[in-house]
C-alpha cells in the first residue's frame, strides 16, 4: 500500500511553476527542481512523472487559472470598455514589471511552441478560449455604445490577443511603462 503524500501538491506545483518560469524548461534541471520543491527525485517522479510532465501540469494550472480570472474580471466589471481598459491595464503593469519574466504562457510558447506540438496545442486551445472572453466583452462594449459600430468582436479579440502575446513578449526584453501605457491607450482608442 502506497503512504499517503506528505506534501502539498499545490504549493509544490506553485514552486516548479515559478521555476520554470523563471529558467524555462530547457533551463531547469532535476536539481533545481528539488532544491525548489524539498522533494527528492523520487519523490517528484512518483507524484508528477517526469520534468516534461510536470512542466505540462505546470503550464496547464498557470493558464487555467488565468482564464478563470479573465472571465470573472471581465464579466464583472462596470462595462465591457472598463472590462477591457482594466485588463490591459494589469497586462501593462506586468509587461513593465521588474524583474522581467513576461508571463509563463508567452514564455512557454517562445521557447518551445516551434517544435512542440503539445504546447502549442496547449496554448492554441488556451488563445481559443480567451477569445471568447474578449469578444464577449467587445460586444458587451459595443452594445452599450462605448467601442465602434463597426467593430467585429470576434476579430478584435484575435487583435487583443496578438496584442497581449507581443507585449507580455517584448516587456520580458525591452518594453519600459511610458511605452507600455502608450500602446495600451493607441490599442483602446482603436476600439472606440
Amino acid at each position: 500500500m502506497a503512504r499517503p503524500r506528505s506534501f502539498d501538491e499545490a504549493v509544490v506545483l506553485d514552486k516548479a511553476m515559478r521555476q520554470f518560469w523563471s529558467k524555462g524548461f530547457e533551463a531547469t534541471s532535476l536539481a533545481d527542481l528539488v532544491a525548489v520543491t524539498g522533494l527528492a527525485k523520487g519523490s517528484l517522479y512518483q507524484a508528477f512523472g517526469d520534468k516534461r510532465q510536470l512542466y505540462l501540469r505546470t503550464l496547464r494550472n498557470y493558464l487555467d487559472e488565468g482564464r478563470v480570472n479573465m472571465a470573472q474580471n471581465l464579466g464583472s466589471a462596470s462595462s465591457g470598455h472598463r472590462g477591457i481598459a482594466d485588463w490591459l491595464a494589469r497586462m501593462g503593469e506586468r509587461a513593465s514589471a521588474r524583474p522581467r519574466t513576461g508571463c509563463f504562457g508567452v514564455n512557454a510558447a517562445v521557447e518551445l511552441g516551434a517544435h512542440d506540438v503539445e504546447v502549442r496545442g496547449i496554448m492554441a486551445d488556451h488563445d481559443r478560449h480567451r477569445k471568447v472572453i474578449l469578444a464577449e466583452a467587445l460586444s458587451r462594449g459595443v452594445a452599450e455604445g462605448d467601442f465602434r459600430a463597426d467593430l467585429d468582436p470576434e476579430a478584435g479579440a484575435g487583435f487583443l490577443i496578438l496584442f497581449s502575446h507581443g507585449i507580455m513578449s517584448m516587456g520580458r526584453a525591452s518594453l519600459e511603462k511610458k511605452e507600455v501605457e502608450a500602446l495600451i491607450e493607441i490599442t483602446l482608442r482603436a476600439l472606440e
